[in-house]
C-alpha cells in the first residue's frame, strides 16, 4: 500500500507541477495580451486624433474656399455700386459670372443701371 501511495503522490506531484507550468504560461500570455491591448488602444487614440485634426484642416480649407467663392461676387457688386454712386458713371456694370442668387442679383443690378441710364 505504501507503494501505491508513493506512486499516487508522484503522479499527483507531476500533475501539480504541470498545472503550475500551465498557469505560469497562461499568466505570461495574459500579460502579453494586456500589453498588446494597451498598445492597440494607444494607436487607436492616435489614429482618431490624427483623423479629427485632418478633418478640421480639410473643413477649414473648404470653408475658406467656399466663403471666397461666395464673397468675391458680392464684393464686386458692392464695388460697382459704390463707384456708381460716388462717380455717377452709368457705364459701369457688375460682373454676373455665376448663375446663382448673386449672379441674378448682379444681372438685376445691371438692368437697373441700364434703365436709369436710358431714362436720364
Amino acid at each position: 500500500m505504501d507503494f501505491l501511495k508513493s506512486l499516487v503522490a508522484i503522479q499527483f506531484e507531476q500533475a501539480s507541477s504541470a498545472i503550475n507550468q500551465i498557469i505560469k504560461v497562461s499568466y505570461q500570455e495574459v500579460l502579453e495580451a494586456s500589453k498588446s491591448l494597451k498598445k492597440t488602444e494607444e494607436l487607436s487614440r492616435k489614429i482618431v486624433a490624427v483623423s479629427i485634426f485632418t478633418s478640421l484642416v480639410i473643413a477649414i480649407f473648404l470653408a475658406i474656399i467656399i466663403s471666397r467663392t461666395i464673397i468675391h461676387p458680392i464684393r464686386e457688386l458692392t464695388r460697382v455700386a459704390t463707384k456708381l454712386i460716388s462717380e455717377g458713371d452709368m457705364t459701369l456694370r457688375a460682373p454676373a459670372i455665376t448663375k446663382d442668387e448673386i449672379g441674378i442679383l448682379g444681372t438685376a443690378f445691371n438692368c437697373a443701371i441700364k434703365c436709369i441710364e436710358e431714362s436720364v
